[in-house]
């Protein structure tokens, strides 16, 4: 499964699931979690052209020295350069495998851990074989079952992630785009008209609907603004997929190419 934020992805296995996500572009940290001890850590910095990517590496590992000590665990660690990357290795409270990658102007710590001793080699690398830094005119975003491909460089606003639903709202110069992932879609259609929840959902009750093959397209002009949705029903993963654009004209109107 593909998790992708901020201009980069990971790939990681269908059962584990994202439990942390903070931060904007700039800087930010996101832990995917196994069902057992195993799990994902990737933290991320903008960085200036004289950063110096081994003080920082030797910086990080005295902190976990350091949280070590606090409870009085052995810490050992081990830092050596492959391929171009500082990769590391620790054991005190747990064990972890990482990678401090530099790309442009931000410098990543890919790491995957375990809160025992359980080997973490073979997560390491299939994590640092699947990151991915996304330098395009569009970017891809994926958590939860939502997946979209939108204007590079926006910024997420406001996220939710709750048991059933994913929300992610994003803003740039052009305008705001909102996406949303409803789970138990056919217990949802059951109790409701499909065009009714889709306006409801999107708040765009007095909105022009078209019903098209992928799903409705939804039209609410303003005298400043232009507002478009897209619901769609996707029945193999029993879900409902809305997206939502607001601009002031048409440059920034949601497209169905956006859903991925």
């Amino acid at each position: 499964m593909i998790f992708a934020w901020q201009g980069f992805q990971i790939e990681h296995p269908d059962d584990w699931a994202p439990a942390l996500i903070a931060g904007q572009r700039a800087e930010g940290y996101a832990r995917i979690a196994s069902p057992d001890a195993l799990s994902y850590q990737i933290r991320w910095n903008q960085v200036k052209k004289s950063y110096d990517p081994k003080r920082s590496l030797d910086d990080y590992l005295a902190k976990i020295a350091r949280d070590a000590k606090k409870i009085k665990t052995k810490f050992s660690s081990h830092v050596e350069q492959v391929d171009g990357d500082w990769q590391y290795s620790w054991s005190g409270a747990g064990n972890g495998k990482g990678s401090l990658v530099a790309i442009d102007e931000r410098v990543f710590f890919l790491e995957a851990s375990s809160i025992t001793n359980r080997s973490v080699q073979g997560a390491f690398r299939d994590l640092r074989d699947s990151f991915r830094n996304l330098e395009a005119s569009t970017e891809l975003w994926s958590v939860f079952g939502l997946s979209v491909r939108l204007r590079s460089m926006m910024a997420v606003e406001k996220q939710t992630f709750q048991s059933g639903r994913t929300r992610i709202e994003w803003r740039d110069k052009v305008g705001r785009v909102v996406a949303e992932r409803w789970g138990f879609g056919e217990q949802i259609l059951a109790k409701h008209p499909f065009e009714e929840w889709a306006m409801n959902s999107m708040a765009m009750p007095k909105a022009k609907v078209i019903e098209v093959e992928r799903g409705l397209e939804l039209e609410l002009r303003k005298p400043l603004l232009r507002v478009y949705g897209l619901a769609t029903a996707d029945v193999d993963r029993n879900q409902l997929i809305t997206l939502k654009s607001i601009s002031r004209g048409d440059k920034g109107r949601a497209e169905w190419d956006w859903l991925i």
